[in-house]
């Protein structure tokens, strides 16, 4: 006749149990942007990446836009560079910061909120390079125009 299963070992299984019922009930989202999210505490965090520029949206869990009071990006590129650009507002709610270096980068993008701040670690993956800056020349650069 097997042993009957002590009473601590029942608990901790019931236990997972739930923990894995609360799991499956969390909300998932599509990035409302078509962005790459990563969510926070009490916050998600949405990146878009386009051309030159990285734009950051501050969401609820549900993925509603969050009013944020400004912010800034922690971005170290892969040739060990680094910058600390403010957000810049856009009128669609969310902030950008103009990128400079054509190289794959990680970011920390850290929002001003009502109550704190909200902060979140993401990868850039992959990217195309940015177009280099063109040199105006002139009559006493060297060159013959």
């Amino acid at each position: 006749m097997p042993e009957p299963i002590p009473i601590r070992y029942a608990l901790v299984s019931t236990a997972l149990c739930c923990i894995a019922s609360l799991s499956a009930q969390d909300h998932t989202f599509k990035a409302p942007h078509g962005g790459q999210l990563v969510r926070t505490d009490a916050y998600c965090i949405e990146m878009v990446l386009r051309g030159d520029e990285a734009r950051f949206y501050l969401l609820d869990t549900l993925g509603a836009d969050v009013p944020a009071w400004g912010g800034v990006a922690y971005l170290r590129f892969a040739d060990q560079q680094t910058t600390n650009p403010a957000f810049e507002p856009m009128k669609d709610g969310g902030f950008r910061v103009v990128l400079t270096n054509p190289n794959a980068f990680t970011v920390v993008s850290s929002f001003k909120t009502g109550n704190g701040f909200a902060s979140a670690e993401m990868s850039s993956g992959p990217r195309m390079s940015v177009p280099p800056v063109q040199q105006q020349h002139n009559a006493s650069d060297g060159h013959n125009h």
